[in-house]
């Protein structure tokens, strides 16, 4: 079995052992979204042997092709798969919107670009002033560029409004 179908299995597995009861967003819109990101030729990861280095809740690294998710409720050192929660699915979001800023230049190199035409108004609109500033403030205090922390307010606010299946066409509409 070649990797890519490997991982696709994987990662439906995984989420497929969380039900729409453990969390309020809907499962079965993750598991789109999942698999919509992975068609785009993005492999997605759960609690990959990374998420023991740091405490990160996920990752999109574009020199892998890859989304890692490191599973709130995870028990460091395992690879197994735990009861998605909802932080779990933000993440998803979270990153996928990333893969989507990247796709904004028609390439996967890591060259993040908005997609709304004001991302801080559009984060300030979606999650509030106050937060918006807290996390440009945390991504400062780590060394990110003032481009990055707009990406951020950017991801964050995509993940806030948990809608997977308008990152579906978002990924549809840029990312092919």
């Amino acid at each position: 079995m070649n990797i890519f179908k490997t991982v696709a299995l994987t990662i439906l597995t995984a989420i497929a052992t969380a039900t729409s009861a453990m969390a309020g967003s809907s499962h079965s819109a993750h598991v789109a979204l999942s698999k919509a990101v992975q068609r785009a030729g993005i492999d997605v990861y759960v609690n990959h042997k990374i998420c023991d280095e740091g405490n990160s809740y996920g990752m999109y690294i574009p020199a892998h092709s890859a989304i890692v998710i490191c599973q709130e409720n995870r028990v460091k050192g395992s690879r197994n798969t735990v009861a998605w929660t909802e932080e779990d699915y933000d993440t998803l979001r979270h990153e996928v919107h990333h893969v989507v800023q990247d796709c904004m230049d028609s390439t996967y190199n890591g060259e993040l670009a908005s997609v709304y035409k004001e991302p801080i108004e559009f984060g300030v609109s979606v999650m509030g002033k106050a937060k918006a500033i807290r996390i440009a403030n945390l991504y400062e205090q780590q060394g990110a560029s003032d481009h990055i922390q707009v990406m951020e307010i950017e991801a964050f606010a995509v993940a806030a409004q948990n809608n997977p299946q308008e990152q579906i066409e978002d990924i549809n509409r840029y990312c092919f």
